[in-house]
């Protein structure tokens, strides 16, 4: 029986891989205070990365609690997301 089970949540584990959507591309615009690897350093996102629920929110509060912290309290960042359809 557990060996079964094992199986099947093996099984169901593969099946859910195959339709994750990942990270294609990153473009960040409109710094000019800091580099776009240093953007990319603070989000801790990158090419290939998984896209997980939240991840909007995650790169906005991870942009602006580094922003704050080098004195730019007063940030807007927006963030675009663009579906591609393979």
């Amino acid at each position: 029986m557990t060996h079964r089970i094992i199986k099947y949540f093996l099984f169901f584990l593969f099946a859910f891989s195959l339709n994750a959507q990942i990270v294609k591309s990153i473009e960040i615009t409109g710094n000019k205070n800091f580099s776009s690897s240093q953007y990319l350093n603070w989000i801790k996102i990158n090419n290939g990365s998984p896209i997980f629920e939240g991840i909007v929110d995650s790169i906005n509060t991870r942009i602006t609690i580094n922003l704050h912290n080098n004195g730019f309290f007063f940030s807007v960042i927006e963030i675009e997301e663009k579906v591609i359809e393979d």
